[in-house]
């Protein structure tokens, strides 16, 4: 006798996150767009459209704005501010190799 798992229901407009069979990270952020089957759904991934296995599906808890699209899944890049150290004061020297009096 064969075990009944434990029933997976998505709803369209829920932020889940999706298996990637590509490169990069293995599970990537989406919205489910439709359930396609009685255990599949197609999955909105950025600007692609991928159908998924409910095995191939993880919750987030998320409900997705419609305004707003889901949140990237690579880290934000960090900005780190460069200080410069001010210029030294430097004589001028002219081309005959006499140095020049300092001007105040």
């Amino acid at each position: 006798m064969r075990r009944k798992g434990r029933e997976r229901n998505f709803k369209v407009g829920e932020t889940v996150m999706a298996r990637n069979y590509g490169r990069g990270q293995k599970w990537k952020a989406g919205v489910v767009v439709k359930q396609s089957g009685p255990v599949s759904y197609q999955v909105k991934v950025g600007d692609l459209l991928w159908c998924r296995h409910v095995d191939q599906i993880l919750e987030t808890g998320l409900q997705v704005d419609d305004d707003k699209p889901p949140e990237p899944d690579v880290a934000s890049p960090v900005i780190v501010p460069v200080i410069s150290e001010p210029a030294r004061e430097t004589s001028h020297i002219p081309a005959n190799g006499a140095a020049s009096p300092a001007v105040q």
